[in-house]
């Protein structure tokens, strides 16, 4: 729960640095929230991870796999710093999902 609480609130902050509005805050807790779940994952599957890396293939299966998960959680992430507001953001992300319209 610290290591939680102190990633949302570093990242929270980082993106109130960017601008005091609520969709900068999203975006920094987004992040934080990001940052919290490799951690965890990461710390859960270590032993895992060594068996896979013992491979060439599987290392590099996970490698592109990793890159594609960050690259599309970034980029979602983005939606809250490119928009003007919330509502417009949580709307971007419905019509990306394919909820509205």
């Amino acid at each position: 729960v610290i290591i939680l609480v102190a990633q949302l609130t570093t990242m929270g902050l980082i993106g109130l640095w960017h601008g005091i509005t609520w969709n900068f805050l999203l975006w920094g807790l987004w992040h934080g929230l990001g940052l919290f779940a490799h951690k965890m994952l990461a710390d859960n599957t270590r032993g895992w991870t060594k068996r896979v890396n013992a491979r060439v293939w599987s290392r590099r299966l996970m490698y592109w796999g990793s890159v594609f998960v960050t690259f599309n959680f970034v980029a979602l992430g983005w939606v809250f710093f490119a928009l003007p507001n919330v509502d417009s953001s949580l709307n971007m992300l419905a019509r990306l999902f394919g909820f509205g319209g």
